[in-house]
C-alpha cells in the first residue's frame, strides 16, 4: 500500500495531540514499542502522549517521533502544532514566528520554551489525573535557598555544567557529589541548581535524606516518595502502598517532563534509586559522604568528590561573609584562622558568623582564640546548633565499625596539623590494621573501603620501604578496583605488584599476582589471558613448595577452562584442588572449588550433578561470610534450574543473588536484574 492510498487524520486542533500521534503509527503499522524504540524514546512516552496524559512534550520528543513516523512536511508540521497546543499553520506570508507566536519550535540546542498549560478537564475524568490538582501550582519548585556568600568551586561548577548537554540521553543524568562533613557539598549543589533553574521549566524536586543526622535515622525510600508523589500533587488515596509501584508512578508522572531532583544528603545508593526518574530531560543531583560508588557503576552517574577549599577560595568566602576591607586589613589573621579551620567551608562560615556578630572585635583576636582552644572543634562549637562541626563528625563516626573507629581515635591523638602515617610510628599500625581488615572487608564487599584503606597501607609500605608490604597493598587495591568495575586500575596496580615481586624473587607474591590477574581477565572476559595467569600462578606456587598456593591455582586454571568450554579439564583441575582442601578443612578453598564443579557438570549437561554440588557449596559460602560468593553460587544455581525448565526456582535463586550483590555495589547486580526482567 502507497502513502498515496492512505486517508489523512483528520485536522489537528490543540489538545488533539493524541488521536494525530495514534492515527500516525497505525498508518505506519508500528506498535508503541516500535515506535519508542525508533524514536530513541521510552515506550512510557509514547502511552503517556497516546493517552493524553502527556498534554506538552519537549520539542525535541516531538522532532524525534516525525522521524521515526518519516512524516512528510506538512503532517510533520500538523504534529509539532498539535503538541504545543497551537492552531495549525496559517497560509505563506503569516507573521514570522517569534516571541509572541505560540507556533515556534525551538532550535535543537535550546531549551523548550514553556506553553500556557490547557484549562483543566472537569468532571469524572479529573479524578483520573493523578499529575495535577485544581488548586495548587503545576510546577513544583522546591530548592532551598543557596546560602550567602558562595565562593570558589569553579571546577565543579563547570563539571556540573558540562551535564546539561546530556540531559537529554535516555535515562537523564545523574551528579553524585560526594565528600567530608562541612566541605560544602550542600552548599554547591543549590547555588548551582538554582543558576540552572529555568532550564527545567518543569520544576525542581528537593528531598533531605538525612543519612546523617541528630535524630539517628535516614528518611526511608518509601517516605521520600510520598514526598516527592505529594509535590506533584497525587493526592493520598492515589498512592499505592508498595515501594515498588510508589516509584512506577513516579517515573511515570516524570517520563515527559525535563525536572531537576536535588536528593540531599543521601546515605547510600539503595536509599537513592528508587527516587531516580530514569527519564530523558530529567537531571538528578545526589549529594552524600558516601562515593555513591554502585550509583556511578550501574546507573552511570557522573563522579564529583569535593575537597576542601583551596587557599584563594577560602579567603574569597571569608572576604564575602565579613567584608573585603575587613579581611585585606589583617591579612595575618585571615591566614590563621583558615589554616585552623582546615579550608573547611563549614568552619570558615560558623568563624565568619561570629566575626559578624562581633564587627569591633578585630579577626586578630578571633585567631587567638582558636589557637589557645587547641581544639578546633571546641572553638568553633556553639551548644545545641545542628551545623557545629563537632556534631556533624559525631554523626559520621556513630557510622563506623569498631575497627575504624578505633583507628580514627588513634589518629586523634596525633597533634598534627598534618596526619601522616609516620606519626607515633603509626605506618605498621597502619598496614596490619590494612591486613587485619582485608577479609572481612573482601567476603563483605566493601570495596571502596576497602580501596581506602590499602590506600593508606601502600603508603605506609612505601614510608617503611618494604616492597613486599607494598605488593600485598597494590594487590588488594587491584582486586577492590576490579570488583567496582575500574579495570585500568587494577591493571596498573597488579602490574606494579607483579613487579615488586619479581625484583624481590619473591615466587609467592608473584603467584598473587597471577591469580589477582586472573580474576582481572575474567572479569574483562579474556578468559583465554586468564589460563595463561593460572599457569605462570601454579609454577611460581610449586616453585616455592606452597601447597595451599597451588590449590589455589588449580582453581584458578579449573575455573578459565569453565569459561573456555573445556569442562572435562575444569573437573579434573577442581577435584585435584578440591582433595588438598578437603584434607587440610578449608571450607572457603573447598567452597570455591565446589562451585567450579557445579558449573562444570552444568556445562556438560549434567544437571542433577550440578544442583548437588551448588547445593553443598551454598551454605560454605556462608559458613565463611563470602556474600560474593554466596551470590555466584545463587545465581549458577538459578541458571541450573532454568536449564531445567524450573523458572519460578531460578526467579528465586537470582533475585537472592540480586539483592546481595546490589547491597554489595556491584555491577553483576545489573546484570541479573536484566535477567530477571527478561525472564518475565
Amino acid at each position: 500500500m502507497h502513502d498515496d492510498d492512505q486517508v489523512p487524520p483528520p485536522p489537528a486542533g490543540p489538545g488533539e495531540l493524541s488521536s494525530l500521534l495514534r492515527s500516525f503509527r497505525t498508518r505506519a503499522l508500528l506498535t508503541q514499542e516500535e515506535l519508542a524504540e525508533r524514536a530513541g524514546l521510552g515506550v512510557t512516552s509514547i502511552r503517556g502522549a497516546e493517552s493524553g496524559r502527556v498534554r506538552r512534550p519537549r520539542a525535541a520528543s516531538v522532532r524525534q517521533l516525525a522521524d521515526a513516523l518519516n512524516l512528510p512536511a506538512s503532517d510533520r508540521d500538523r504534529l509539532i502544532q498539535a503538541a504545543l497546543g497551537a492552531p495549525p499553520p496559517g497560509p505563506t506570508g503569516s507573521a514570522p514566528p517569534g516571541p509572541a507566536s505560540p507556533g515556534a519550535v525551538p532550535p535543537e540546542s535550546a531549551s523548550p520554551e514553556p506553553v500556557s498549560p490547557e484549562p483543566a478537564p472537569t468532571g469524572p475524568a479529573t479524578a483520573e489525573r493523578p499529575d495535577r490538582a485544581d488548586n495548587y501550582p503545576a510546577v513544583p519548585a522546591q530548592l532551598p535557598p543557596t546560602a550567602p556568600g558562595f565562593a570558589g568551586r569553579a571546577t565543579a561548577l563547570g563539571a556540573l555544567d558540562a551535564l546539561l548537554a546530556a540531559c537529554d540521553e535516555p535515562g537523564g543524568t545523574i551528579a553524585a557529589i560526594s565528600g567530608m562533613a562541612g566541605v560544602g557539598k550542600t552548599a554547591l549543589a543549590l547555588y548551582w541548581a538554582h543558576r540552572v533553574a529555568d532550564r527545567f521549566p518543569d520544576g525542581q524536586l528537593y528531598v533531605n535524606l538525612r543519612a546523617f543526622d541528630p535524630t539517628g535515622e535516614p528518611v526511608p525510600p518509601a517516605e521520600a516518595l510520598r514526598d516527592l508523589l505529594d509535590a506533584l500533587q497525587v493526592p493520598p488515596h492515589r498512592v499505592p502502598s508498595t515501594l515498588s509501584a510508589q516509584t512506577g508512578l513516579y517515573r511515570s508522572l516524570l517520563g515527559d517532563r525535563r525536572m531537576l531532583v536535588l536528593l540531599d544528603n543521601a546515605r547510600d545508593t539503595e536509599q537513592v534509586r528508587p527516587l531516580l526518574p530514569g527519564a530523558d530531560g530529567c537531571l538528578v543531583i545526589v549529594t552524600s559522604r558516601d562515593r555513591l560508588t554502585s550509583l556511578v557503576a550501574i546507573e552511570g552517574a557522573q563522579p564529583l568528590p569535593l575537597d576542601v577549599l583551596g587557599v584563594g577560595e577560602a579567603r574569597d568566602l571569608l572576604a564575602l561573609r565579613i567584608g573585603t576591607a575587613r579581611a585585606e586589613a589583617e591579612p595575618e589573621a585571615v591566614d590563621e584562622i583558615i589554616d585552623r579551620c582546615g579550608r573547611l567551608p563549614l568552619a570558615l562560615a560558623v568563624v565568619a558568623a561570629r566575626a559578624g556578630t562581633q564587627p569591633k572585635v578585630p579577626l586578630t583576636v578571633l585567631a587567638q582564640g582558636m589557637r589557645r582552644a587547641g581544639d578546633v572543634l571546641d572553638s568553633l562549637d556553639e551548644p545545641g546548633d545542628p551545623a557545629d562541626l563537632r556534631t556533624l563528625f559525631s554523626w559520621s563516626y556513630r557510622d563506623l565499625d569498631a575497627d575504624a573507629a578505633r583507628l580514627f581515635r588513634l589518629l586523634g591523638l596525633h597533634p598534627g596539623p598534618e596526619v601522616s602515617t609516620a606519626a607515633a610510628g603509626l605506618p605498621l599500625h597502619t598496614w596490619r590494621l590494612a591486613w587485619g581488615l582485608r577479609d572481612f572487608l573482601h567476603r563483605q564487599g566493601h570495596w571502596h573501603h576497602m580501596v581506602a584503606i590499602h590506600r593508606s597501607a601502600l603508603n605506609a609500605a612505601r614510608e617503611l620501604g618494604d616492597r613486599a608490604l607494598a605488593a600485598y597493598a597494590l594487590r588488594n587495591l587491584g582486586t577492590a578496583s576490579t570488583r567496582l568495575g575500574r579495570f585500568e586500575e587494577a591493571a596498573e596496580h597488579h602490574a606494579e605488584a607483579l613487579d615488586l615481586s619479581t625484583a624481590l624473587g619473591d615466587h609467592v607474591g608473584m603467584a598473587n599476582a597471577e591469580l589477582c590477574l586472573i580474576e582481572l581477565a575474567e572479569a574483562r572476559r579474556q578468559y583465554d589471558i586468564a589460563l595463561v595467569h593460572a599457569r605462570r600462578a601454579l609454577d611460581h606456587y610449586r616453585a616455592a613448595g606452597d601447597r595451599p598456593g597451588e590449590a589455589h591455582a588449580l582453581n584458578g586454571l579449573a575455573w578459565a577452562c569453565l569459561h573456555l568450554g573445556e569442562h572435562d579439564a575444569a573437573i579434573r583441575y577442581g577435584r585435584q584442588a578440591l582433595t588438598f582442601w578437603e584434607t587440610t578443612e578449608n571450607p572457603l578453598g573447598a567452597a570455591h572449588v565446589i562451585a567450579n564443579l557445579g558449573h562444570a557438570h552444568r556445562g556438560l549437561g549434567k544437571l542433577p550433578e550440578a544442583t548437588a554440588l551448588l547445593q553443598r557449596a551454598l551454605p560454605l559460602s556462608v559458613e565463611v561470610g563470602d556474600r560474593y560468593l554466596e551470590a555466584e553460587v545463587l545465581t549458577a544455581i538459578g541458571d541450573v534450574h532454568h536449564a531445567a525448565g524450573a523458572a519460578d526456582l531460578a526467579r528465586q535463586a537470582w533475585g537472592r543473588a540480586q539483592a546481595i550483590l546490589r547491597n554489595l555495589g556491584h555491577a553483576k547486580a545489573n546484570e541479573l536484574r536484566t535477567r530477571l526482567n527478561d525472564d518475565r
